[in-house]
């Protein structure tokens, strides 16, 4: 059962991002919110799709304190998946300067290994 709380959490986070709406992207701020509530385990693919709606919403301080605070205390592996993800996203707002933060981060701070098939 808590294996298919995560698929479906991850699938609606998935579905928010995608639509990318107001609405949706406030809806994945509430499931975030009770899957935190509940102290739901997450998995890298969760956690990635949870930093890519906030990198969406331009809550840079808070993709930035996960990735550095809670990877870090919690023992949560970066990839070389999440570091795609979330330049893409970069990339797309022709953001170069954010492009760098995040690469700092993952890649010099936190040691992702760059990998470019990684999509």
């Amino acid at each position: 059962p808590k294996k298919d709380q995560r698929y479906a959490l991850s699938s609606s986070l998935h579905l928010c991002r995608v639509v990318g709406t107001e609405r949706a992207l406030a809806w994945a701020d509430e499931l975030w919110d009770w899957s935190e509530e509940i102290e739901m385990s997450k998995n890298e693919v969760v956690w990635s799709t949870y930093l890519q709606i906030q990198e969406t919403q331009g809550s840079f301080d808070t993709v930035n304190d996960v990735l550095m605070r809670v990877f870090v205390e919690r023992k949560i592996n970066a990839n070389a998946q999440m570091l795609v993800a979330l330049l893409e996203l970069a990339a797309q707002r022709r953001d170069w300067k954010r492009a760098e933060d995040l690469w700092h981060i993952l890649v010099d701070s936190l040691h992702v290994k760059t990998d470019l098939r990684a999509r």
